[in-house]
């Protein structure tokens, strides 16, 4: 059956990673995917450039790149040939060329049959891409650096040796000038024309210090790169001198959206205690993810704290509707209790006559 060819695959695909993960060690640490990184690490870094140039002043220059159909317009025969040099000709190996190498495509149609020899992209969604392709990011990255000497150019802040940052197909880089940045991408394109791969300068993104002293474009073999106000780095939008408060508001505003998409569980009939678990998990996954990356300030956690309760409220829907039915119940009987007391304490006389 069906489900059963694609099980075993992906549980042959999973034995067959275990055993090669451990010779994919790529030596660069811009690279925050992968084991032993996390997301986070790729915001923190963002934030912390930005915090530097609020203190400094340096004109800071920062492009966020991006890879155009990255999984899709990978070169097979490069990457085999990356994967040979770091775990060599065996059986792991010809176990790799076996699956990537030999992809024919069937074409039937009212004329005839044709056959496609594919030798780009990688499945998206199995198990072997996201580590395959984050692995071959970072050595284009490193060879990019080694082969143009990147480290031994002027940086924007002198004991900052950290100049590029790089999440699967992501990347980040910063430098004192746009003209840097521009020579930079374009070393970095040529590398990745390589394996197959090329920049959008469509969809890359320049930032511009308010302390930049030239605002020159920046541009990858002629295409101008779009300048942005903010610069947004997985929902977070950054800039120089922005608040904690401001840098949390999308998460906040995300974090609602969750829960209101998630009404019917959130503010079922049942009890209290495994919806707020469940409000827990879910809403401050959401909202809290890269939190310690930020470092928000006492206005930032007040912010947070609302929410959580805003949160906590809308979840106690019928529990709040039955304890405000019962006070107003019992303020209403209290008070026509207190009318007829006050009634009967001015008009004694009256009430003998009745």
């Amino acid at each position: 059956p069906l489900a059963m060819g694609s099980a075993a695959s992906k549980v042959y695909s999973r034995l067959l990673l275990g055993r090669t993960v451990p010779w994919l060690q790529a030596g660069e640490g811009a690279q925050c995917s992968g084991e032993g990184k996390q997301p986070a690490e790729y915001v923190f870094g963002m934030s912390r450039v930005m915090e530097l140039e609020a203190e400094w002043h340096k004109g800071l220059v920062a492009a966020k790149i991006d890879i155009r159909k990255a999984f899709d317009m990978l070169h097979r025969p490069a990457l085999l040939s990356r994967l040979k040099q770091a775990i060599g000709d065996g059986p792991s190996f010809r176990s790799w060329q076996a699956m990537l190498a030999d992809t024919t495509a069937v074409l039937q149609t009212s004329w005839g049959c044709s056959r496609l020899q594919l030798d780009r992209g990688i499945r998206q969604g199995s198990v072997e891409s996201p580590i395959l392709f984050g692995w071959l990011a970072a050595l284009i990255l490193r060879d990019v650096k080694c082969k143009h000497a990147w480290q031994d150019r002027h940086r924007v802040f002198d004991q900052l040796e950290c100049q590029d940052l790089l999440f699967m197909d992501d990347g980040l880089l910063w430098a004192h000038t746009s003209k840097e940045v521009s020579r930079r991408l374009e070393e970095w394109a040529a590398e990745l024309a390589v394996h197959g791969l090329k920049l959008n300068p469509a969809k890359c993104k320049a930032y511009f210090s308010p302390y930049c002293v030239s605002q020159s474009p920046v541009s990858v073999n002629g295409n101008l790169v779009p300048q942005v106000e903010t610069l947004e780095v997985m929902g977070v939008p950054f800039r120089v001198g922005a608040s904690a408060s401001e840098l949390l508001a999308p998460f906040l505003a995300r974090g609602r959206d969750k829960f209101w998409s998630l009404k019917h569980l959130l503010r079922a009939r049942t009890p209290l205690t495994g919806r707020i678990l469940l409000l827990d998990k879910i809403i401050g996954g959401t909202s809290l993810w890269c939190l310690s990356a930020l470092a928000p300030d006492a206005s930032a956690l007040a912010l947070l704290n609302s929410m959580q309760l805003q949160c906590v409220v809308w979840a106690m829907r019928e529990m709040v509707h039955s304890v405000v039915g019962k006070m107003v119940e019992f303020f209403w009987t209290q008070s026509q209790g207190l009318g007829q007391r006050v009634g009967a304490a001015l008009f004694p006389h009256r009430r003998l006559q009745e």
